[in-house]
């Protein structure tokens, strides 16, 4: 029996092989087992909208790199002997501040909220990322990828981890963070919440997400901006929503950083054919009771 392929199956043949779909280059667990590298994507506030609840692999910018390892001389270990190569996996990421009231792109996020309630952290205020950390004694940075607080995170992320934590020491420089050394160190690794939901996450849906629905006027703190950073640097979508436009991360972070958008007021309304019909049932008999009210008003002022 003949064959023919319609254009949308053509076409979805060709994305597979560029993903490497069909050769299983691109498998489930893919995240947990290549190098990975957060790419934040720039856009518009519209795009945000619509690429914060779609898969990775569908975002612009997402892709494999293969890497060449050089071996050692006198290498024994299965992994350095096991294969030459090595692949990195671009994540494209979000990560915007969003001034103004959106009803509908919050419903949204809720309801995505719902659905994975492991991968997105929700937040009404910075307050539940500025606590202080327990003290860690005689921390070694050497030592960081055998902690017990990260012990149940894949190799890979355990490796972006440790890239976060050198990452935010050069932000520490640049944003003059106040936190820096053990405390910086002790800060990242008491942050059970980030750092379950990175361990859930996974490209074949979307990266974790680090929502703040800010409606404080406190200023930023140090701990907060921290695991705020924290998050980012391990491949989250960050949403930050004011609906004030309360000041934020903008005396901090430098806007090169994040995308910072002015949006309109958005209230978006629904209602139901009944609940249209008792609104004007309503304005009827408010008509009906104002006519009467003037009569009576009337006949008083005649009489």
């Amino acid at each position: 029996m003949k064959t023919y392929q319609t254009a949308s199956s053509e076409a979805k043949t060709e994305l597979n092989q560029l993903l490497g779909l069909e050769s299983q280059f691109y498998q489930a667990g893919a995240y947990d087992n290549l190098s990975i590298e957060p790419l934040r994507l720039q856009t518009t506030y519209d795009e945000a909208k619509l690429l914060f609840f779609e898969r990775s692999l569908v975002r612009p910018a997402f892709n494999f790199k293969q890497l060449k390892i050089e071996m050692a001389e006198g290498s024994t270990t299965e992994e350095e002997s096991a294969s030459s190569t090595n692949s990195e996996i671009i994540m494209p990421i979000l990560f915007f501040k969003a001034d103004g009231e959106d009803a509908d792109f919050n419903k949204k996020i809720h309801e995505y909220r719902q659905k994975h309630n492991k991968e997105v952290i929700y937040y009404t205020s910075f307050n539940p990322l500025d606590y202080h950390p327990k003290k860690i004694d005689k921390i070694d940075e050497s030592e960081l990828m055998k902690r017990v607080e990260i012990s149940h995170l894949s190799k890979a992320k355990k490796l972006l981890f440790c890239e976060a934590y050198q990452q935010l020491k050069i932000w520490h420089n640049e944003f003059n963070l106040e936190i820096q050394g053990e405390e910086l160190m002790s800060t990242i690794l008491d942050s059970k919440a980030i750092i379950d939901a990175f361990h859930h996450s996974s490209a074949e849906q979307t990266p974790a997400k680090l929502v703040i629905n800010d409606n404080q006027k406190n200023s930023l703190g140090k701990y907060a901006i921290v695991r705020l950073l924290l998050a980012h640097s391990l491949a989250f979508d960050v949403a930050i929503l004011s609906k004030n436009a309360y000041a934020s991360i903008e005396n901090i972070v430098g806007e090169q950083y994040y995308d910072h958008f002015i949006i309109d007021k958005v209230e978006k309304v629904t209602r139901t054919k009944k609940e249209i019909a008792l609104s004007r049932l309503n304005l009827k008999w408010w008509n009906i009771a104002l006519g009467i009210a003037v009569l009576v008003l009337l006949f008083k002022l005649l009489s």
